[in-house]
C-alpha cells in the first residue's frame, strides 16, 4: 500500500526540461547564421542531457560520459542533440540518425566520441560549436559529418585552433546567395575548411594571418586577400613579417589603391 505521503512525491517528480537553442519556433534561415552566445547553465545543460537520454537512446547509452564532459562543452551536447532532433523541410534535408554503412547513425558516432575528444582533442570540439554559431542545420550536419576525423586527430589540433577564428568568413564565402537545391554550398564550405586544416598549410603562417587580416581592415587601399595560394607556399614567415612593416609604411600613400596583400607580403612586388 502506497501512502499518501509517498503517492504525492510520486506525483510530483519533476520531469526534464528542454532549454533549446537553436528552434525556438518561427522560420529557421539558410545559409549563413550568427547564433547568439550560449548562456545556458551548467544544471540546464545536464537537465537537456537527461531530457534527450529519455528520448534517445544515442543519448541515454553514453549518458554518465555526456555528463562528465568538461562543463564548457556541454553546450556542444545539447546542440547536437537539438541537431539530430529537427529534420529540415528541404530537398537537402539531412538526419543525422540515420545508420550509415557500418551500421552507426552520425548522432551515435558523435554521443560516443565527443567525451574522449573533450578531454583529448578540445579544439576539435569548439571548431565543431564554431561551425554550429555560424552556419544553419543543413551546413552545421553536413560539416560535422565531413570533419568527423578530426576528433581523433591531435596532430591537427593546432591547426584546429588556429582555423576556428576564419570559420565565419569561410562561411560567409561559402553561403552567399539563395538555396541551390544541393549540396554544393556545403561542399565549398567543407573544403574551405580543410584548406585552413590541411597539413600543407604552414602552421606559422596561419597562426600569424590574423595580424594581416588586422592591417588589411586597418589600410585606405582595398585588399585583395588570396587565403590558400599563400599558406601553402613556400614565403618565408620572417620575410612576410618584414614586407608587412613596409606595408603599413606605405598604406597612408595609397588610398584609392586595389593591392592583392598576400602577393605583395610574399615578393614585395611594386604598388601602382
Amino acid at each position: 500500500m502506497i501512502s499518501f505521503n509517498k503517492a504525492a512525491k510520486i506525483l510530483t517528480k519533476k520531469e526534464p526540461q528542454l532549454t533549446g537553442r537553436l528552434f525556438n519556433g518561427g522560420w529557421n534561415n539558410i545559409g549563413i547564421v550568427k547564433r547568439e552566445p550560449d548562456n545556458r547553465t551548467k544544471e540546464q545543460l545536464l537537465e537537456n542531457i537527461d531530457y534527450y537520454a529519455n528520448q534517445c537512446p544515442e543519448v541515454a547509452q553514453f549518458k554518465n560520459e555526456l555528463k562528465s564532459m568538461n562543463p564548457k562543452h556541454l553546450g556542444l551536447v545539447s546542440d547536437i542533440c537539438e541537431l539530430a532532433n529537427h529534420l529540415e523541410h528541404l530537398n537537402t534535408a539531412i538526419n543525422i540518425k540515420k545508420p550509415d554503412a557500418n551500421g552507426k547513425s552520425l548522432f551515435q558516432f558523435l554521443m560516443e566520441i565527443l567525451p574522449k575528444a573533450s578531454k583529448e582533442n578540445p579544439e576539435s570540439l569548439e571548431l565543431s560549436q564554431s561551425i554550429i554559431d555560424n552556419t544553419d542545420s543543413i551546413g552545421a550536419k553536413y560539416a560535422l559529418n565531413a570533419l568527423r576525423n578530426l576528433y581523433d586527430c591531435k596532430d591537427a589540433a593546432r591547426h584546429i585552433k588556429a582555423t576556428i577564428p576564419f570559420v565565419r568568413d569561410i562561411a560567409d564565402a561559402a553561403f552567399e546567395g539563395g538555396y541551390t537545391m544541393d549540396y554544393s554550398k556545403e561542399k565549398t564550405f567543407v573544403n574551405g575548411l580543410n584548406s585552413f586544416i590541411s597539413p600543407n598549410v604552414s602552421l606559422e603562417k596561419l597562426e600569424f594571418f590574423p595580424e594581416i587580416i588586422k592591417t588589411a581592415e586597418e589600410a585606405d587601399a582595398t585588399c585583395v586577400i588570396d587565403a590558400f595560394p599563400f599558406l601553402t607556399n613556400k614565403a618565408s614567415v620572417s620575410k612576410i613579417k618584414e614586407n608587412l612593416e613596409t606595408f603599413k609604411n606605405l598604406a597612408s600613400g595609397i588610398k584609392d589603391k586595389k593591392i592583392n596583400l598576400t602577393d605583395f607580403l610574399d615578393n614585395n612586388v611594386n604598388i601602382k
